[in-house]
Formats: C-alpha cells, sequence, structure tokens
C-alpha cells in the first residue's frame, strides 16, 4: 500500500508540473502572437506610408 500511495502522489506531482509548463507555454505563445501582430500593425503602417 505504502508504494502505491507514492506512486500517485509522485504521479500528482508530475501532473501540476506538467500543468504549470502549458500553462506557461501558452502564455509565451500568447504574448508571441501579440507580439507578432504588433510587428505585423507596424509594418502595416509602415507599408501604407510608404505606398502614399
Amino acid at each position: 500500500m505504502a508504494p502505491q500511495l507514492y506512486k500517485k502522489e509522485h504521479f500528482s506531482s508530475y501532473a501540476t508540473l506538467y500543468l504549470k509548463h502549458m500553462i506557461l507555454d501558452l502564455g509565451i505563445m500568447y504574448e508571441a502572437r501579440r507580439h507578432l501582430q504588433w510587428l505585423r500593425k507596424k509594418k502595416v503602417i509602415k507599408q501604407v506610408k510608404f505606398f502614399n
């Protein structure tokens, strides 16, 4: 029973760690996407200025 409990505890800690990393990755992806959109907007503004 003791080893099983340890295994279960280990699995739960691993799961929480995995979730934390997933959330972190999602946050980084969101920030990167926002930054890309901002860069694209700047580029679009530059292109508009160039064409005008």
